[in-house]
């Protein structure tokens, strides 16, 4: 029998697992962090890099540009509501006790190591961002890839698997489930 999971202080394992992280800040999970309309006039005062989401949303740009390794530059100044009331969906499960801490931090670092294979493979400057829109432009090729690109696609496709089953939220999924298959 597995005996029941304790109830760690929820600020105390957020901070823990968003330090160790960042990957909603760095733009690996998502493009963009969407802005309260209240807001943009002063997330632009601070040097945010204001955009429009694919809904229609204000939003800003990630990479966020505050972000020094794994930390917010910003955390104890202003920063855009998102910032401080996001939570990835690992995060929220390990705070709801249905995953451990420990299951939590191997997600990330498992996550982590697979953008490290990733990263090398950028031009100088480029981002995680850059590297989903180069994913997608290969994923949609019909031709031979070179042995390069193919080797970033197979990591960016299981990066993307693993953002979208531990990272993103719910109905936020990037790549199709495989159970929408057509019948035959």
């Amino acid at each position: 029998m597995i005996p029941p999971m304790t109830r760690p202080d929820p600020q105390t394992l957020a901070s823990k697992l968003c330090l160790a992280c960042a990957m909603c800040c760095d733009g690996s999970i998502y493009k963009v962090a969407i802005a309260k309309d209240d807001e943009t006039d002063r997330a632009a005062s601070h040097g945010f890099r204001l955009t429009i989401a694919s809904d229609g949303r204000q939003a800003f740009e990630l990479p966020c540009h505050y972000l020094e390794g794994t930390a917010c530059a910003r955390y104890q100044e202003w920063r855009p509501s998102t910032c401080g009331k996001f939570r990835c969906s690992t995060q929220i499960q390990a705070l709801e006790g249905t995953i451990s801490e420990d299951q939590a931090l191997a997600r990330i670092a498992s996550a982590l190591a697979v953008r490290a294979q990733i990263l090398p493979m950028l031009e100088p400057g480029q981002t995680m961002c850059d590297a989903r829109v180069r994913f997608d432009v290969l994923a949609k090729q019909h031709t031979t890839l070179s042995r390069e690109d193919a080797a970033f696609t197979v990591r960016m496709f299981a990066f993307e698997r693993m953002l979208d089953a531990h990272f993103r939220e719910e109905g936020q999924a990037r790549l199709p489930s495989g159970t929408d298959r057509p019948s035959s």
